[in-house]
């Protein structure tokens, strides 16, 4: 299914973001990384996502057990924010004619 972009429907799109790579802050990676990441496949981008993640597994249960409490706390905190935000965008577009 081809992309669409926002602007030949006359609207942006709220919380749609360029595709930047996880963790990407403006100034940390150079043009040239951004533009290999946004070149990926879907399929690429998942793979570097899921590698990253594994390799930085162990970090995450690191230190005293309530500071891993509290990491795991914030993840669930941040991933239900941001299935609520993504469910709240579906029922806004389904509302739409």
């Amino acid at each position: 299914m081809p992309r669409r972009r926002a602007a030949r429907r006359g609207r942006a799109h709220a919380g749609v973001r360029p595709l930047s790579p996880p963790g990407y802050d403006k100034g940390m990676l150079s043009q040239e990384t951004l533009d290999h990441y946004r070149r990926m496949t879907p399929g690429e981008r998942l793979a570097l996502a899921l590698r990253m993640t594994e390799e930085n597994i162990p970090a995450l249960f690191e230190g005293r057990p309530e500071v891993v409490n509290r990491r795991f706390e914030l993840l669930t905190r941040e991933n239900d924010a941001r299935n609520r935000n993504m469910l709240t965008a579906i029922a806004r577009t389904k509302a739409q004619p």
